[in-house]
């Protein structure tokens, strides 16, 4: 882990793009209001060449907020079964990161 934070990141292949939308809108019912106590950032993105996969990213200002958000959702359901997504995770350490727009 650097002093800049940790990310990780879900690369998640659904059987068809019916399901995708299906886990956005698990995602507005069941995280968004359960990581407005600590330090983390959740972005999504829906690749356009590939209609069936979305991508999570995950950011943390530490381990002990990515432990907090990992518990808080660990019985939520947020990836019901019955979508069978195929999972690809990656534990990242955030090296850099800008806000600057002209960068």
């Amino acid at each position: 882990m650097t002093e800049n934070g940790i990310a990780r990141l879900y690369i998640r292949t659904f059987p068809d793009t019916k399901n995708v939308n299906r886990m956005l809108e698990s995602v507005e019912l069941h995280v968004r209001h359960r990581i407005t106590g600590v330090d983390a950032n959740l972005t999504l993105l829906k690749p356009a060449h590939r209609t069936d996969t979305l991508i999570e990213l995950w950011r943390y200002h530490n381990e002990d907020d990515q432990s907090w958000v990992q518990q808080s959702l660990a019985g939520a359901n947020v990836v019901p079964d019955a979508m069978a997504p195929d999972n690809t995770i990656y534990t990242l350490d955030l090296v850099f990161q800008s806000h600057d727009s002209d960068f």
